[in-house]
């Protein structure tokens, strides 16, 4: 809790304004803030016409002008309530905010407190801003992928996962909405080694959000289902054809991986 005081124009009362963050919203970039406005006796007390207001964030929350009655507290050091709230501040794009609280009065009779004031300002919670993945496109192993983004924060940096099940097969900093990609080799010898002889692969992404060295969130996974290419190609007189290799394992036969010698070594031909 923050609290800001200040003295009045006459007989030293105190003007005090308590205020607090009570929560704040990831959804909506926003944090509720209660404030406690005072006034203090100090040797005197008051009983007339007194006119107060409080702002918050540039925002008037309370304006009144009444009667107010402070002998129902000591007239030395004697805590008077005048108002009480909550009000939703909104934050920066960023998550981070500061508001400014104040408020001020005026009044009170012959033994009143005149004018006075007080203000501060509120530091709030930085609230996480995690980017949103909006599409995730591409549904060959072998052709082009890409994602649809929006980022909260243009310094924070983004990472795509990329993942079968719980198994990542990629990632990669991805910081521009719609920039095409390839899968790995790496990645597609995981898939290979993971699927057996399915001709299709769930391939989920993820975007991860991060400042610096601390990662901010993620976002929630989109999932594309991708084809799986196990064809070669095949000279048939005189035309090339796809052909799908097969191979016999204990007894049957299988839709296999095609294997060719490079430099000596063998390597999947994928």
């Amino acid at each position: 809790m923050a609290r800001y005081t200040g003295t009045t124009q006459y007989r030293n009362y105190t003007l005090r304004l308590d205020v607090s963050e009570a929560s704040y919203s990831t959804t909506d970039n926003s944090s509720s803030v209660s404030w406690t406005l005072y006034i203090v006796n100090n040797g005197y007390r008051f009983n007339a016409k007194f006119h107060y207001s409080v702002t918050i964030d540039g925002s008037k929350r309370k304006t009144y002008g009444g009667n107010v009655n402070t002998t129902d507290v000591s007239a030395t050091g004697g805590v008077h309530k005048l108002a009480s709230g909550t009000y939703t501040v909104p934050h920066n794009a960023d998550g981070t905010k500061k508001a400014v609280c104040s408020a001020e009065c005026s009044g009170g009779g012959s033994y009143g407190p005149g004018t006075g004031s007080c203000s501060g300002t509120l530091t709030l919670t930085t609230i996480p801003r995690t980017a949103t993945l909006n599409s995730f496109s591409g549904n060959d192993i072998d052709g082009n992928f890409s994602a649809g983004i929006t980022k909260t924060v243009s310094e924070w940096t983004c990472y795509l996962r990329l993942s079968i099940g719980d198994t990542q097969i990629q990632r990669i900093d991805y910081n521009t909405s719609g920039t095409t990609f390839r899968l790995t080799d790496e990645a597609k010898n995981i898939i290979y080694s993971t699927i057996g002889n399915a001709d299709t692969v769930n391939i989920k992404a993820v975007l991860e959000t991060w400042n610096g060295s601390t990662k901010v969130g993620e976002s929630s996974a989109i999932t594309n289902t991708c084809s799986v290419n196990r064809n070669v190609w095949i000279n048939i007189n005189g035309t090339w054809k796809r052909g799908i290799p097969y191979v016999k394992i204990n007894g049957t036969w299988k839709v296999g991986v095609p294997y060719i010698k490079i430099n000596g070594e063998w390597k999947k031909a994928i």
